[in-house]
């Protein structure tokens, strides 16, 4: 009897690990995917904003389009945790409890 516990143990062990591993795994496959879409993206801004630097004009066009970007981060900065925090902890608790 005692062995078939020490048994059962032992599997739910390695059932936890190989759970485990996998939700590990695919967190980091979607960790890297989104590093990549997201050095894609600055770039791509960062293109787009001299664009539009350069079709207002000058100096001027320049000056407006960082005015946009520093109202962002103010924007960012003030809703940090309504806007990023809460949202991304809600998701990564909603998908390491989530049911198969």
């Amino acid at each position: 009897m005692v062995d078939k516990f020490n048994d059962y143990i032992q599997k739910k062990i390695e059932i936890l690990k190989i759970e485990t591993a996998e939700k590990i795994s695919e967190i980091l496959g979607k960790i890297v995917f989104g590093i990549i879409i997201f050095a894609f993206l600055l770039f791509f801004t960062f293109l787009l904003s001299i664009s539009f630097a350069l079709l207002i004009g000058g100096a001027k066009g320049f000056f407006i389009v960082t005015a946009f970007y520093f109202l962002i981060i103010l924007i960012l900065l003030i809703f940090k945790k309504r806007l990023i925090f809460n949202p991304i902890a809600n998701k990564i608790v909603k998908y390491i409890f989530q049911k198969k």
